[in-house]
């Protein structure tokens, strides 16, 4: 199975682009997070990122809007497999900062 997650403050508009593209899928609703199951995916869209989530196994992140350099470094780099993904709009947002 593919984990992977999406780190935004716009988790129902992730999961209306996931919902789009998978025909099906489950989706289980929390108040931070949204994760989106088919036979070859788990994707966990969440507002939040600290450290409860140290030792987490991701093949694929997602951020969608700024964290501080401790967590994307020290926290979230070690849980995934792959190079992370930045949106135009955490590049909008840092620049803000």
């Amino acid at each position: 199975m593919i984990n992977g997650l999406i780190v935004s403050d716009n988790i129902e508009e992730w999961a209306n682009k996931l919902n789009e593209s998978l025909k099906t899928c489950t989706f289980i609703r929390t108040k931070r997070s949204i994760r989106v199951i088919n036979s070859l995916f788990c994707i966990v869209i969440q507002r939040y990122f600290n450290e409860s989530c140290r030792g987490m196994c991701y093949n694929f992140a997602i951020v969608d809007k700024p964290l501080s350099f401790t967590l994307l470094k020290n926290i979230l780099a070690p849980t995934v497999k792959a190079p992370i993904i930045y949106t135009f709009r955490y590049h909008e947002e840092e620049e803000k900062c």
